[in-house]
């Protein structure tokens, strides 16, 4: 909360220079000394006083596609003409994948982005939960067996899955249903996901106050250990 709180007073100074940031997302708070900074203004709309020019206009969108508000995009358009869930955004947003059930079952599509012309179906034997690689040159998704697969894709010159690899049996794991339940570490090595307790006697609540302070207190205290232990 404290964190939020400052990068909107931030963002207010911001405003009442005519700086409008357009682009507001994680990757562009930095914390310094455990204050937040904002960084990136490189799509920014400022006003000027002197040219009146403006990068805005009606119907252009600016900003990264999945953290824009809802309803920003002035044309929306329907990915299929039946169900379509579990969207994700590759590096770049060029290329969006998807799970629809056009075929009759679920399976992994992906299309490009904005221009939205053909689509390419990557999994071929059930598909759900697909997303995208830090690095951009593969696709992660759930089969229709419950098994994490790897999907090798190419870009250039055109949209295609040069390989697919079955990594390991999902199954005692949590899947989503109507939202995507894992996620991949930066490095895309490794996977978090949700697995169900074998028994549980009691559920406790634990109420963690002042969690970024303690994050970055203990953070910096691991570091410590680390550079003595090198040391």
């Amino acid at each position: 909360m404290k964190v939020a709180t400052e990068v909107a007073d931030a963002l207010d100074y911001a405003h009442r220079h005519r700086v409008i940031h357009r682009d507001i997302k994680p990757e562009n708070v930095l914390l310094h000394d455990g204050r937040p900074m904002i960084a990136d203004f490189g799509i920014a709309l400022a006003v000027s006083a002197a040219t009146g020019g403006r990068m805005t206009e009606t119907g252009l969108s600016l900003g990264t596609p999945h953290y824009m508000s809802p309803g920003i995009d002035s044309t929306p358009r329907a990915l299929t003409s039946t169900a379509s869930i579990q969207e994700s955004f590759s590096p770049g947003d060029r290329w969006i994948a998807y799970t629809s059930d056009e075929s009759g079952q679920p399976e992994v599509y992906v299309r490009p982005f904005p221009a939205w012309e053909g689509r390419l179906q990557i999994s071929t034997d059930g598909g759900t939960e697909p997303i995208w690689s830090h690095g951009g040159g593969k696709i992660f998704y759930w089969d229709g067996t419950n098994r994490m697969v790897a999907a090798t894709v190419s870009t250039q010159p055109t949209l295609a899955v040069t390989g697919r690899r079955v990594l390991f049996d999902a199954s005692p794991y949590l899947d989503g249903r109507f939202w995507r339940a894992y996620d991949v570490t930066p490095d895309d090595q490794r996977f978090v996901m949700i697995r169900t307790a074998r028994s549980v006697e009691r559920c406790d609540a634990i109420l963690v106050q002042n969690f970024i302070e303690e994050l970055i207190a203990r953070t910096q205290e691991s570091a410590t250990s680390t550079e003595r232990a090198v040391r």
